[in-house]
């Protein structure tokens, strides 16, 4: 059985595989909700027949990618330090993805002729899909009994 990575501060500090373990499920569970989410925006946006929020949503969709990317970086030296550096790479994996997602839309909306509230709109819950796929597979993580 796999050693879960520990929730305490003071607990061992969790095997290479496992942290690999976790890392890989972290990055598919994300990037996978990334472009499951982008897909259900395109239907909607094939539904509602919206022709002109399609680079919109192409910028947001690259954005999320983007950010599901970069936000993976700060989480590997976190969880080789134990549990307490995890928490503090998980924070700077959010401030990280919240940056990426909104300079990128941004620089989209001024490089590009994308409209911004559509770009906007559709980053958002790309977002938040992230941040919940993030979280669900790291607690499962951090409290496997659970």
């Amino acid at each position: 059985m796999a050693h879960p990575i520990p929730a305490t501060p003071t607990g061992p500090t969790p095997h290479r595989a496992d942290v690999k373990r976790v890392l890989v499920r972290t990055s598919a569970a994300v990037i996978g909700s990334v472009l499951l989410s982008g897909g259900v925006e395109a239907l909607f946006l094939l539904l509602l027949h919206k022709p002109a929020w399609w680079g919109s949503w192409l910028a947001a969709l690259v954005a999320g990618l983007a950010a599901a990317v970069v936000s993976i970086v700060p989480l590997v030296p976190g969880f080789l330090g134990g549990a307490q550096a995890a928490v503090y790479a998980y924070l700077a994996a959010g401030v990280l993805r919240m940056l990426v997602t909104l300079g990128i839309c941004m620089a989209a909306v001024f490089v590009a002729p994308v409209a911004p509230v559509p770009t906007l709109l559709l980053a958002v819950p790309i977002y938040f899909v992230q941040v919940a796929a993030e979280a669900l597979v790291l607690s499962r993580a951090f409290w496997p009994g659970k």
